[in-house]
C-alpha cells in the first residue's frame, strides 16, 4: 500500500511538469522498492497510474472536452476552436498511437528481465539529459491559437507524443516543445498538450491494460492518490510550468541519475 501511495503522489505531481513522470515511476519502482519486472510491464503499470491524472485533467479541462464532444456531434455548426481541436486531436492521436505502440512492442522484442536496475537507470538518466537539452532550446514567441493549427502541426506534435513512450522522454515536455516550435502560444500550448494526453491515456489503457490490469490494493491506492494529488495541484503546477524553464533541473537530475547507476 505504501508503494501505491508514493507512486500515486509522484504521478499526480509530475504529470503537469515538463519532466518525465514515467521515468521517476520506473526509478522509484526499481531503485527504491526493488521491483524486478520487464520494462514493458513497468510501462504498462505506469500507464494505469496515468488514469488517475487523466481523470484530474478531464475535470480541469471539462469545458474544452465538452466543446470537442459537441464538435464531434455537430461538426459543421460548432465554433472554429472546437472544430480545430477535434481535427488536431484526431490526427495527433492517430500518429502518436501508431508510433507509441510500435515503440512499446519494439521494446518488448528486445528487452530482458531487469536483473540489474543499474543499466536501466543509466539509460533513463541519459535520456533525461537529452530531454533537458531539448527544453532548453524552446522558443517562446509563438502566438498561434488552437483555431490556427494545421494537420501538419498535429502530425509533428503527435510524433513527439509517441516518442515519449521511451522512458526518460517527457510527454508534456516534448509536446509542449513541438507546439511552441510550430508557433503556438505558451498558455494555449499547455492546454492543447494536456488535451492530447486524454485520448492517449484512455486508448493506451484500453489496448494494453484491459485484459491484464490487476486491480490490487496497491494499484487502486495509486490510482486514487494520483487523482487526488493531480486535481489538487494541476492549476498551480501548470502556472509554474509555463513560467519556469525546467531544462536545468532536468539536466541536473539526469546527471544525478547517471551517477546513481554506478552506486
Amino acid at each position: 500500500m505504501i508503494e501505491g501511495f508514493v507512486l500515486g503522489i509522484i504521478q499526480g505531481l509530475t504529470e503537469w511538469l515538463p519532466i518525465s513522470s514515467k521515468s521517476l515511476l520506473i526509478l522509484v519502482k526499481t531503485r527504491v522498492f526493488g521491483e524486478e519486472a520487464t520494462l514493458t510491464t513497468i510501462i504498462r503499470e505506469g500507464l494505469f497510474l496515468h488514469a488517475g491524472t487523466f481523470l484530474a485533467a478531464l475535470v480541469y479541462l471539462r469545458k474544452d472536452v465538452l466543446l470537442i464532444i459537441q464538435s464531434a456531434y455537430n461538426f459543421k455548426h460548432t465554433d472554429s476552436r472546437g472544430r480545430a481541436l477535434l481535427v488536431f486531436l484526431f490526427f495527433s492521436t492517430f500518429v502518436s498511437g501508431i508510433l507509441g505502440l510500435g515503440i512499446y512492442w519494439g521494446i518488448g522484442k528486445i528487452e530482458t528481465k531487469l536483473v540489474s536496475a543499474q543499466l536501466l537507470t543509466g539509460i533513463i538518466g541519459t535520456l533525461l539529459i537529452v530531454t533537458g537539452l531539448i527544453q532548453r532550446n524552446k522558443n517562446y514567441f509563438g502566438k498561434k491559437t488552437a483555431s490556427g493549427t494545421s494537420v501538419a502541426d498535429a502530425v509533428i506534435t503527435g510524433f513527439a507524443q509517441g516518442l515519449a513512450v521511451i522512458p526518460g522522454f517527457s510527454r508534456s515536455g516534448f509536446t509542449l516543445a513541438a507546439l511552441i516550435f510550430r508557433g503556438v502560444g505558451k498558455e494555449e500550448a499547455l492546454r492543447i498538450s494536456f488535451l492530447m494526453s486524454l485520448p492517449a491515456v484512455l486508448g493506451g489503457n484500453i489496448i494494453l491494460n484491459t485484459n491484464v490490469a490487476a486491480f490490487t490494493a496497491d494499484s487502486l491506492i495509486g490510482l486514487a492518490t494520483a487523482f487526488v494529488t493531480g486535481i489538487a495541484s494541476i492549476h498551480v503546477l501548470l502556472k509554474v510550468a509555463h513560467r519556469v524553464n525546467f531544462s536545468y533541473f532536468i539536466i541536473g537530475f539526469g546527471l544525478l541519475t547517471v551517477l546513481a547507476a554506478f552506486i
